[in-house]
């Protein structure tokens, strides 16, 4: 029993290092509708280089993992909502269409004291807020384009999207229990004993699912290290210097990022298997244990027969 104990908890420990590992890695996905701009021409009709400065930044520096402008605009069309402004429900619906877990709205305005303000928020999927923001910054004497891409900068720091959670809040609730009273009948003689009750090993199959999840992963996992080694090692060996690939090795510096990129998937797949086999096979119920009596000269013999 004490074997089995170690080694559950050792399975235990080796699936949550895997699962914080992945957490880590992961990136919420987020997509933005496009910059809403207040009616005035000194923003409007610079709208198409604001517009650019702002997905710029929300590409590139947010953070998160973005749909494609594309994909967006399908999701958009999709949703068939426009009153983001107002409805929350709009933006969750536009996440839903886009596939991702949250969307963000942003406005702009060109305030009469010559501020630029940059205001908004993030909402998940399911319609619950997740947090505003508002930035502003003088109008300046650099290009209009160049101080929207600055506020732009500051509101998806402020909003923080990179730190969201990748994963919803499962609540959970305990149920009632109610105990009735038992009553008590007393008879003269004492009820005949009651018939043997069968063993059932309810937890064998989960243990073996288990057990080949663990061992499925974990051979996966080293299938996708090595592709990662076997990536790196091409890469290391094409001495690529700041980024400048010589155009004869521009094959082999492709292939090594397909092994690389094919051997962190693999390896991550490996991880969630085997700490999902880990998990499925710690939480079990454990063997029945049957236990028999036989009469003997001074005493009692006691036998067990079960999994230990």
């Amino acid at each position: 029993m004490m074997k089995t104990t170690w080694t559950r908890g050792l399975c235990l420990a080796v699936a949550c290092a895997a699962s914080l590992g992945l957490a880590q890695a992961a990136k919420p996905t987020v997509v933005s509708t496009a910059l809403e701009l207040d009616p005035n021409p000194a923003l409007t009709r610079f709208e198409k280089e604001l517009q650019a400065g702002y997905f710029k930044v929300f590409d590139e520096r947010s953070g998160a993992l973005v749909p494609s402008k594309k994909e967006a605009d399908a999701a958009m069309k999709e949703a068939k909502r426009l009153d983001f402004r107002d409805s929350d429900e709009a933006l969750a619906r536009f996440a839903e269409k886009a596939g991702t877990m949250y969307a963000v709205f942003a406005s702009v305005q060109y305030t009469a004291r010559k501020q630029l303000v940059l205001s908004g928020r993030v909402v998940r999927d399911d319609g619950k807020l997740i947090k505003t923001a508002r930035v502003e910054l003088p109008r300046g004497d650099d290009t209009l384009a160049g101080r929207i891409t600055l506020l732009s900068e500051l509101f998806f720091t402020e909003l923080g999207l990179a730190r969201l959670p990748t994963f919803k809040e499962v609540k959970t609730s305990t149920p009632e229990v109610r105990v009735e009273p038992v009553k008590v009948k007393l008879v003269d003689s004492p009820p005949p004993p009651p018939p043997p009750v069968a063993l059932v090993d309810t937890g064998a199959g989960q243990r073996s699912a288990g057990k080949v999840l663990v061992i499925g992963g974990a051979g996966v996992a080293v299938l996708g290290a090595v592709l990662l080694g076997v990536g790196q090692g091409i890469g290391g060996s094409l001495g690529v210097v700041s980024g400048n690939v010589p155009e004869a090795k521009v094959s082999d510096f492709q292939a090594a990022r397909t092994l690389t990129g094919a051997g962190l998937v693999t390896l991550g797949v490996g991880a969630v298997a085997a700490a999902a086999g880990a998990v499925l096979w710690a939480i079990a119920p454990a063997p029945p244990v049957k236990v028999s009596a036989v009469p003997m000269q001074g005493g009692v013999m006691l036998g067990f027969q079960g999994e230990f």
